[in-house]
């Protein structure tokens, strides 16, 4: 480059020459040189370094890129309306726009090639239409005006699906575990290794397996195999279809009226039976009624169930070879072994109260004052408790809908989602967070910062060009070197 040195110098009384002023003139020429002219690098005959580029021919140039000093800064300005704006701003490791959400990086026209990152991209909206991984394997796409996003495989730890289809896909492929649906259906074969709605499905399909292609039911054929009678087959086909019970010998029938002049029957059940004698089916003599008084002397019995409702029994042990069930209206014991059964409306230890063991108790109503319950509540039909302690050493679950909990001491959750709900709402204590976002204002309370590190905040920062304008702006109060604060101006 060819900077600027005086060639000649004179005194009063020297001759000059045209030479003189040509050696002069052609160096400040070459000074001038558009392309080999001084440097302005601030050397030696170079000129000064340049602080400000700007329109050309103008005085006060509108858009011009200008250099600070004073803040190690270069400013970028752009002519908006007649006045010059700084749009952007340059700085060690940060190029920032002047005003939030105020510069586009491209346009849809004029697109940027490729973008690299080797830290955090932040973005309220982001928009693409392909996403690829590090080495450019395509990882899935987004399709225009629908939105769709097509991904080409995924591993989610946690997914809450509430809509939509899931295609090809094979749920439970790696590790199975439950799943809820309210309609389940396929086009191809569904293989379980359990039961469906408690049936074993490998099995009834055997059964099914074996009915004929095609089959009409109500062939003779079909009808004989399966050991029914046709309509053809029955003289009293409206009496037969008139039977609204089985009639089977292992079946117990009711009817209003029979009439027989001797009835076989290992099981005999009516409303009126006008009977003499009665005897064993071999003949054997059994008991009788009397007539006009209806008593009924029996030599020997054993009875099933008995329902006793006056006399007396006397000298007897009841239950004494197989002990069952017995409905008193009174009962006077000294020492009662009940082995089965069930005690019905009745107080035990009324009057003077007494330690009871049971193996099974039924109550329609228990008021437990005492004592402890080693058993499962509401095994069968579960009703509604009230407790006011709960301990359960085995785990177990809790499930249905829960409008209150109360107040839980501690609670380990591992997935899903928090929906609704404030956290320390009441009482504030610790949380810690892989990470913590808002959707509307987060209000924190720096006024203790136990971490030395930089805090970083996004979004614009605090607005503040140094660390103690930074704590003056939060409202912080933190002294000293070891606990200064470092604000993230991005």
């Amino acid at each position: 480059m060819a900077g600027y040195t005086r060639q000649s110098t004179y005194t009063d009384g020297d001759v000059i020459q045209a030479s003189d002023s040509n050696t002069e003139f052609d160096q400040i020429l070459a000074t001038f040189n558009n392309s080999t002219g001084h440097a302005h690098d601030g050397t030696t005959a170079e000129g000064p370094i340049i602080g400000l580029i700007g329109d050309a021919g103008v005085t006060t140039p509108l858009n011009k890129l200008s250099v600070s000093t004073a803040n190690d800064r270069f400013s970028f300005y752009v002519e908006v309306a007649a006045a010059s704006v700084e749009q952007l701003r340059v700085e060690d490791g940060v190029a920032y726009p002047v005003t939030n959400n105020d510069i586009d990086l491209g346009t849809a026209v004029f697109m940027f090639k490729d973008g690299y990152f080797a830290g955090l991209l932040e973005s309220v909206n982001l928009q693409v239409t392909n996403i690829k991984a590090n080495d450019g394997t395509a990882a899935g796409s987004i399709a225009d005006s629908t939105g769709v996003f097509t991904i080409a495989s995924a591993v989610l730890t946690t997914a809450d699906i509430n809509g939509g289809t899931a295609d090809n896909v094979t749920i439970g492929g790696t590790t199975a575990a439950a799943g809820s649906f309210t309609t389940l259906s396929a086009t191809g074969n569904i293989t379980v290794g359990g039961t469906v709605d408690g049936r074993d499905v490998a099995a009834d399909g055997t059964k099914l397996d074996g009915v004929e292609a095609l089959a009409d039911v109500t062939d003779v054929t079909n009808v004989t195999a399966a050991g029914a009678l046709m309509d053809s087959e029955l003289t009293a086909i409206a009496s037969v279809k008139a039977l609204n019970q089985g009639v089977a010998t292992t079946d117990s029938p009711t009817f209003v009226t029979i009439n027989a002049t001797t009835v076989n029957a290992t099981t005999f059940d009516m409303t009126n039976l006008e009977v003499t004698n009665i005897k064993a089916k071999d003949g054997t003599a059994s008991a009788s009624i009397a007539d006009t008084t209806g008593i009924m002397t029996v030599a020997s019995s054993v009875l099933t169930t008995a329902d006793i409702n006056g006399g007396t029994i006397d000298g007897t042990t009841i239950g004494a070879t197989t002990p069952a069930a017995v409905t008193t209206s009174s009962l006077v014991a000294t020492t009662a072994d009940i082995n089965g059964g069930t005690i019905d409306a009745t107080t035990i230890g009324a009057t003077t109260p007494a330690a009871v063991t049971t193996s099974a108790l039924v109550a329609t109503t228990a008021d437990i004052n005492a004592g402890t319950v080693d058993a499962i509540l509401g095994g069968t039909t579960p009703a509604a408790a009230s407790v006011t302690t709960l301990t359960a050493t085995g785990g177990g679950s809790l499930t249905g809908t829960w409008s209150d909990l109360g107040t839980v001491t501690t609670v380990d959750i591992n997935g899903g989602t928090v929906d609704g709900a404030i956290i320390g709402g009441a009482a504030a204590a610790a949380g810690s967070f892989t990470s913590l976002g808002a959707s509307g204002v987060l209000t924190a309370d720096l006024s203790s910062i136990s971490s030395t590190g930089d805090l970083a905040v996004s979004n614009g920062g605090t607005g503040a060009s140094t660390a103690a304008a930074a704590r003056t702006n939060l409202d912080v109060d933190q002294a000293g070197s070891a606990l200064a604060l470092a604000i993230a101006l991005g």
